[in-house]
């Protein structure tokens, strides 16, 4: 049975938006969903989130980490990273600050 969302310590954020589909977010939430077993994670699929030039993406939170191009195959990585407390140095990753910058899309992509 499913970890109810309010007793997860952390949620990811899977895009199911066409072109995250279509490059790799359906293995991507796969991945996600066999890893948050016995974890306090819960893997919630989105709509489009709009960084398809970025596809596909997941988010965690509540450390406001986007992993952008996160294919299944990395999912291990960045789980091996959030154990060890290292998400934000995940390649590829981008931390979001609260006054708005350094979020996706200020690189230019």
């Amino acid at each position: 049975m499913p970890r109810p969302v309010a007793e997860a310590s952390r949620r990811v954020l899977v895009c199911q938006g066409a072109v995250c589909r279509e490059r790799g977010g359906i293995e991507a939430r796969h991945e996600w969903l066999l890893a948050a077993r016995g974890r306090s994670l819960v893997v919630v699929p989105t709509a489009c989130l709009r960084f398809c030039v970025q596809a596909p993406v997941s988010i965690v939170y509540p450390d406001r980490v986007w992993l952008p191009r996160l294919t299944g195959d990395r999912v291990r990585e960045v789980l091996r990273a959030m154990d060890r407390g290292w998400l934000e140095n995940v390649a590829g990753a981008i931390v979001v600050r609260s006054d708005g910058g350094d979020g996706p899309g200020d690189n230019g992509e």
